[in-house]
């Protein structure tokens, strides 16, 4: 389908759901998974700023359990939750159409306003981890705790594996890895982002307006969105440092750090980047050498967790050393 066809289809769908009258709708640049969309809808004379995402069909998460109807669930989930998301009008087989949230997920380069935007989003992640699940009236698996919940995602990237990544042994190993050391039972779970950090939240003049991409979502380990914050900064440089979301983010949660649960978390979080990254490179081909170098981060991984820290990859924060 051309891009105009495509417009043409998302707005026909948006007009559908919503009703009134399509004014615009522009590709946006960004969406390393799914195509994104803004729409400005006109409707009973008030315009609505929306957002489409959309299945390319040759993204690291088709085909897998990751899927736009999980995302709807997650945020209806979280929708009486008082932590700033999206609000999802709709959702099909392939596509959601959501709010769109004001401002730019682009990091400041001022350096006071960047801290700001971090103090802001380490506020918004520390809300998130505070909500009670026992008030919501869930879309998703509801684990006995977080243990349960890591094991639950774990599965989750297995079929992804199974069915699109032939055996590549380090990311066996690190399977292996995760169910021989989860985390002791009885914790209980938390709602985690499941792929925050820089990127991933909107923020307007360094206030955060919302986090977004929400289909990783799941009730687990606050330290698993911790050791997402590492990966974002450190291993793909999505900001400079990330001593900053840290140390904001511990003191507006009140978390007592735990260095082995971080640790654990890291190397699911190589797993799952190392089996997207394969995925990816299912649907196309030239992804090859960009999926290897990826297995290479899980890799050192392994090695460093077995020497209980990091040290061919880089180091957490001193904060949360």
């Amino acid at each position: 389908m051309t891009m105009r066809g495509e417009q043409s289809a998302i707005a026909a769908w948006v007009r559908s759901e919503m009703g009134g009258e399509v004014q615009r709708i522009e590709a946006v640049s960004g969406g390393k998974s799914r195509a994104i969309y803004a729409v400005d809808l006109e409707r009973d004379g008030d315009v609505l700023p929306l957002l489409v995402r959309r299945e390319t069909g040759v993204g690291p998460q088709t085909g897998t359990a990751f899927t736009m109807q999980r995302e709807a669930a997650a945020l209806r989930t979280l929708e009486p939750a008082p932590c700033k998301k999206p609000r999802v009008y709709a959702v099909s087989d392939d596509a959601i159409l959501m709010s769109r949230l004001p401002g730019s997920a682009e990091i400041p380069k001022d350096p006071v306003l960047r801290m700001k935007a971090i103090a802001s989003f380490a506020e918004e992640l520390a809300a998130l981890h505070r909500v009670d699940l026992a008030n919501l009236e869930t879309h998703l698996p509801r684990p006995a705790d977080s243990r349960e919940g890591a094991l639950n995602d774990l599965e989750d990237w297995a079929l992804s594996y199974e069915k699109f990544c032939g055996p590549y042994p380090v990311i066996e190993e690190g399977f292996a890895w995760l169910k021989a050391n989860a985390p002791p039972p009885g914790l209980r779970p938390h709602v985690v982002h499941g792929d925050c950090g820089p990127g991933n939240f909107m923020h307007d003049d360094g206030v955060v307006t919302g986090l977004i991409d929400w289909e990783f979502a799941h009730f687990g380990d606050p330290h698993e969105d911790l050791a997402w914050l590492w990966f974002r900064v450190n291993m793909i440089h999505q900001d400079s440092e990330a001593d900053g979301y840290f140390e904001h983010y511990l003191r507006a949660s009140g978390l007592e750090f735990d260095r082995r649960r971080c640790l654990y978390y890291i190397t699911q979080t190589l797993v799952r980047v190392a089996i997207a990254s394969t995925v990816k490179f299912h649907y196309d081909p030239t992804y090859g050498e960009r999926a290897a170098h990826v297995r290479g981060f899980l890799e050192s991984g392994l090695a460093d967790v077995k020497d209980g820290a990091l040290s061919r990859l880089p180091p957490l924060p001193a904060c949360a050393s």
